[in-house]
């Protein structure tokens, strides 16, 4: 959840373009949905990956596999199935405040996260965890925003970890 200008600076910059369109400016998000949805049709959604997650040599290195792009491809296009409505909604959702839904959790909740991912950066994590009181696990090293794929063992461990130090309390 993105609550202040200042954490929307701190995403990576193909990911806080379209959310600044979504809060400041809903038709220009139209437009920009529309023309990523053209890009789909044109089968240009490799480009539109590279550029997105341009910021984040993780994110680009990840996509770089043919089997990660054609999942991302295949997510992608499942949200425009039903045409540009959903990828509108989906963008809506991203850019809303909904830390809100995070006031009162009285359960132990840890967050992870990756030194170089561009949708949650570390500092935007503290930010959250910090107003909520939540755990932030040290960032993994060398991950981005796909840190469970990118790093399955050391999310497992922590997991792990986690659950240990609660059954021992």
């Amino acid at each position: 959840p993105i609550s202040t200008s200042a954490e929307l600076r701190m995403l990576g910059l193909g990911h806080r373009l379209p959310l600044q369109l979504a809060r400041l400016l809903p038709a220009a998000m139209r437009m920009y949905v529309r023309a990523v949805l053209g890009k789909l049709a044109k089968g240009l959604d490799g480009p539109y990956l590279e550029h997105f997650f341009a910021d984040s040599a993780p994110d680009r290195a990840f996509i770089a596999v043919a089997k990660n792009r054609d999942f991302l491809s295949k997510s992608m296009r499942a949200i425009f199935d039903q045409g540009p409505r959903c990828g509108m909604e989906e963008l809506m959702l991203n850019a809303s405040d909904w830390s809100e839904l995070a006031v009162g959790v009285d359960c132990p909740v840890t967050i992870l996260t990756g030194t170089q991912d561009r949708l949650a950066p570390p500092e935007m994590v503290h930010s959250f965890a910090t107003r909520h009181g939540f755990t932030i696990a040290p960032p993994q090293p060398d991950a981005g925003s796909f840190l469970i794929f990118q790093h399955p063992g050391a999310v497992m461990e922590m997991l792990g970890g986690f659950m240990t130090r609660q059954r021992s309390n």
